[in-house]
């Protein structure tokens, strides 16, 4: 922290980015852009000086989402391939290697978690949690910034809620439709003509964290719930950040009829290598294609990174998609088995199952999304994803 209580947003940023790089993950296609995200741990320091102890959890890049259409049934691929959610679910991952690294060896003491009387573990005291994004996410936190932006006028007409019957408050809206709207929920992707998903915009689902916290409701049965302190999000040019901040905080935590923490929100101007605004610079024209591709980096982990092509992992043919091996880390079902390692997990009880008896955290979520929420119309997807279990997942593999 300086002397302000100001983050060094750049210093923890360069940092990001240094990591990334020594990932040594190359893009099979270089000139498509992406998102990167991150999720860090520090300790502020105390005596007021600028130098601050951070360990980047985990990274993750992308820009796609699978449709409803395509969802997995068992658990062994991602939903969302946005890079908020990539290193939302390694940060997950990170936290519950770090639980098994404190339980299989009892030598072992993390700098970070702490085990605590009742069971749950929680992050140790003076510890915080931070997450970087490397542009506006998705939703609400940037849709003024895309109505004020120039656009085709055919395009603004068909999408601009001015000229159009406006939706049912409590329904999501699809992707940009109604862009000049604000303060309601949003489904991915942007696109007109993409297959409709059940994939909440990263502003809503960041909004969510900041209410539930992010470890989730499998995690929230070891671990205490965990909020992010500082957001950091990047390539937001310095005369623009009042302005964006407004729109940050209405979207991430302050929207109406929320309970949420609140996050210290800071901006950095220094871009991302891969993002849209340096490969159009490097490339001299307008870069306008993303990349399929989603990285996915995890510390400590015996396998640092992965990379992850329509919510699987590059290169795995379907047939060999539920092998323990070839799972994405991150998937329902790797995480599933992961917590089940931990804490056994009753014979047949489905990965719904497991979630659903976190009370305390599911009972929030349901006056969180339900009616009368502060996010009630939240598409959710339930038990028709969900009901696999680890017994049965297992012995399909061998099939």
């Amino acid at each position: 922290m300086d002397a302000t209580g100001a983050l060094p947003a750049d210093d923890i940023v360069r940092t990001i980015f240094n990591t990334y790089t020594h990932t040594g993950y190359k893009p099979f296609t270089p000139n498509q852009f992406t998102i990167l995200a991150a999720f860090f741990l520090f300790r502020p320091s105390s005596d007021g000086t600028p130098s601050t102890e951070v360990k980047v959890i985990s990274l993750g890049t992308g820009t796609k989402c699978l449709p409803t259409s395509h969802l997995p049934l068992h658990g062994e691929g991602l939903h969302d391939s946005h890079a908020e959610v990539v290193a939302r679910r390694g940060a997950i991952r990170w936290l519950l290697e770090e639980i098994a690294r404190m339980t299989s060896a009892p030598a072992h003491s993390s700098d970070w978690l702490t085990w605590l009387a009742d069971g749950k573990y929680d992050i140790r005291d003076g510890v915080q949690v931070g997450m970087y994004v490397s542009t506006l996410p998705c939703g609400d936190a940037s849709t003024r910034f895309l109505a004020a932006a120039p656009q085709d006028p055919e395009m603004a007409a068909l999408k601009d809620s001015a000229v159009r019957p406006v939706g049912d408050p409590h329904t999501a809206a699809r992707g940009r439709d109604d862009y000049a709207l604000v303060g309601v929920l949003r489904t991915k992707p942007g696109r007109a003509d993409a297959p409709p998903t059940l994939s909440m915009s990263c502003s809503d689902k960041i909004a969510m964290w900041n209410v539930l916290g992010f470890q989730g409701g499998l995690a929230a049965l070891l671990i205490r719930p965990l909020y992010i302190k500082h957001i950091i999000i990047g390539g937001v040019p310095q005369d623009e950040q009042p302005s964006i901040l407004e729109d940050c905080d209405r979207a991430l935590w302050r929207r109406a009829g929320l309970s949420a923490r609140q996050p210290a929100i800071s901006f950095t101007s220094l871009e991302f290598v891969h993002s849209r605004a340096s490969l159009s610079s490097s490339l001299g024209t307008l870069c306008n294609t993303s990349s399929n591709e989603s990285l996915c980096w995890i510390a400590d982990s015996a396998l640092l990174r992965e990379i992850i092509v329509n919510g699987y992992k590059r290169g795995v043919p379907p047939k060999h998609q539920l092998r323990t091996p070839l799972l994405p880390r991150i998937s329902k079902l790797a995480l599933f088995r992961l917590y089940a390692s931990l804490r056994p997990v009753p014979l047949r009880k489905t990965y719904f199952d497991v979630k659903q008896s976190a009370h305390e955290y599911q009972a929030a979520k349901l006056a969180l999304i339900g009616p009368g929420g502060g996010l009630h119309g939240w598409k959710y997807c339930g038990a028709p994803w969900q009901s696999f279990d680890v017994e049965a997942e297992i012995i399909r593999e061998g099939e």
